[in-house]
């Protein structure tokens, strides 16, 4: 109920990991809700039901750099939301 009446961030947010060090807007919503089109998604930014960090974002094309933030809280309407942490992964080459 204090989701929605004090407007805060849900406890209960998916955490998504994520290996790419800068992503946009559009590509981070795909990868928290992976079954949703582009359209729809475009359609969701354009109507400004996207924010992050409690920010309203209506660029498509904005970057977040998750290697230097400590966490992304994304909500999406009103009864979604995820959390995005940046997943170092060291990639060896075997010989």
């Amino acid at each position: 109920i204090n989701t929605f009446s004090k407007k805060t961030f849900s406890k209960d947010a998916e955490i998504i990991e994520s290996s790419q060090k800068e992503i946009s807007l559009m590509e981070l919503i795909i990868h928290c809700m992976p079954n949703e089109s582009k359209s729809n998604v475009r359609r969701l930014i354009i109507q400004k039901a996207v924010s992050v960090n409690g920010e309203k974002i209506e660029d498509e094309e904005k970057k977040f750099d998750l290697e230097k933030m400590d966490e992304l809280k994304i909500k999406i309407g009103k009864k979604r939301f995820y959390e995005v942490v940046y997943k170092w992964v060291m990639w060896v080459k075997l010989i």
